[in-house]
């Protein structure tokens, strides 16, 4: 009975241990992406000095659009869900 428990304990340990180095990693992930924008970002007018105000402002609507995107509902509702939501849970367990 106490093997079997130091085994569960153990095994939780470790699997708290990887959930914490994930949320590390996607929080490194963000970080890097900010920083990659940041650097974008500040590095466009000394390029955009000799190009015509009107030119400027499509290149910095274009990239504001690379970098800012974000999907459509449609598209998102198309995207497979990591977790069945609620709904389905009840269903499923109900049969």
């Amino acid at each position: 009975m106490s093997h079997t428990l130091g085994r569960v304990f153990v095994a939780a340990t470790f699997g708290l241990v990887v959930a914490y180095a994930s949320l590390l990693a996607d929080h490194a992930r963000g970080e890097e992406r900010n920083q990659r924008y940041a650097l974008v970002l500040s590095s466009l007018d000394p390029y955009l000095v000799d190009l015509p105000e009107e030119q400027r402002a499509t290149v910095k609507i274009g990239l504001a659009k690379t970098l800012f995107h974000q999907p459509s509902p449609a598209r998102t509702a198309q995207r497979p869900r990591k977790w069945p939501s609620m709904a389905m849970r009840k269903t499923s367990s109900s049969c």
